[in-house]
């Protein structure tokens, strides 16, 4: 047993949240991210993962071959991977031979009709979402007794996935591609939230990636709203705790799953946006992104840090609320660009060069006539002052002055 160092209240061994105040309980034992399963169940498991389904949660039965034909209209090809409760195939729609991702169900829980309508309502509620960054439902419905859901077929990797090929590489994703993710994200719940829809268990590994992203572009699809439930018509009762992947869930839907609201699906996005930065889950004493990088805006910081409150209330209140703040922190973290080139003043045109012929007759042209009267001056002053008759006549002159 523990004390919760915030409130003092008494807790578990084995508690990562306060069940009191919500506070994160600090541990110095890292956690194993693959030793944490969510218990779902629902979850959309695609290509990359689990190659074929595991013998010792489905018996023979429960896994179908190539060829066979699942409600009298969807082909099967092949396993694309399992969840908790169920095998994801894909297959081809008979009718339209459109590609489709077909999740069934796995009979050991048929006869749990509480897991049966969840799946039902899973395709139910997802399928009011018309958004391109939230993956499509074309079907709903059983097969005999077990239930399934057609849904869009997605050629892409999971966000861990591609974030993990990063890390292989020793490379790190760039805050604003990691910006662009998360911006296609909140778009996608905005459109689900605007139906009432919570997904209740955003984590990479219901994000997938098609194509590389950019800092300018990122196509996405959000799957598995597998826990989500319509707010406006809700099915659950009770305060069950077993809803959504802990490592990613917000602190007041681990105390109650009823509880959970748009912020905590934000809540997630914080934690998923500072592992796409950093590369960890900001559990403890985390430190702020831009602590080990120069290129993380401190608003990002602020808004990593409101988003992972305990206290929901504090958080953003709606995705629209949360991209604003992004977008905001991003605009006034960027670098000034060069300011406008001072104006400079035009060099007056150069006069026209004349055509001047060389030698002495250039001398005579472009001349005016106070030139020449003044040369003329010039030159019978030269002349009476080099004359041997000026100078005899200046001298007698200049005797006769003085007898």
């Amino acid at each position: 047993m523990a004390d919760c160092q915030k409130c003092g209240a008494t807790l578990p061994e084995d508690a990562r949240f306060c069940v009191d105040c919500g506070a994160e309980i600090e541990t110095d034992e890292a956690v194993e991210v693959s030793s944490v399963q969510t218990i779902s169940g629902l979850e959309t498991v695609m290509p990359g993962s689990i190659p074929t389904p595991d013998p010792d949660k489905f018996g023979p039965d429960e896994i179908l071959e190539a060829g066979a034909v699942v409600a009298g209209q969807y082909e099967i090809e092949r396993v694309l991977g399992q969840g908790g409760m169920g095998v994801v195939y894909k297959a081809k729609e008979r009718e339209t031979g459109e590609t489709v991702a077909l999740k069934l169900i796995n009979s050991k829980y048929v006869r749990n009709e509480k897991a049966v309508d969840r799946l039902i309502a899973e395709g139910l509620t997802t399928r009011k979402i018309a958004h391109e960054s939230v993956v499509r439902i074309y079907g709903i419905g059983r097969d005999g007794d077990r239930p399934y859901i057609a849904m869009e077929y997605i050629d892409g990797v999971p966000l861990h996935v591609w974030r993990g090929q990063k890390m292989a590489n020793n490379e790190s994703v760039p805050v604003r591609v990691a910006g662009q993710i998360i911006k296609e994200v909140l778009n996608g719940l905005q459109a689900a939230h605007a139906e009432g829809v919570i997904h209740r268990d955003l984590k990479p590994e219901n994000i997938m990636l098609i194509g590389e992203p950019s800092e300018t572009s990122a196509k996405i699809r959000i799957v598995d709203f597998g826990i989500a439930l319509a707010t406006k018509a809700n099915t659950q009762s009770g305060t069950g705790t077993g809803l959504g992947t802990q490592l990613y869930m917000a602190p007041e839907q681990i105390r109650n799953a009823n509880a959970a609201n748009a912020a905590a699906d934000l809540y997630s996005v914080s934690k998923i946006f500072y592992e796409l930065i950093v590369g960890v889950l900001p559990t403890g004493h985390w430190q702020p992104p831009s602590d080990g990088r120069s290129d993380v805006p401190q608003g990002i910081d602020a808004l990593i840090a409101q988003g992972l409150k305990a206290n929901r209330d504090a958080r953003p209140q709606s995705a629209a609320e949360y991209r604003e703040l992004m977008i905001r922190a991003f605009n006034a973290g960027r670098k000034p660009g060069p300011g406008p080139r001072p104006k400079l003043r035009p060099r007056p045109a150069p006069k026209p060069q004349t055509d001047r012929e060389p030698g002495f007759a250039n001398f005579f042209k472009g001349r005016t006539w106070k030139f020449w009267a003044w040369l003329a001056v010039g030159v019978f002053v030269a002349l009476m002052l080099l004359s041997p008759d000026f100078w005899v006549a200046f001298e007698q002159s200049y005797y006769e002055s003085q007898y």
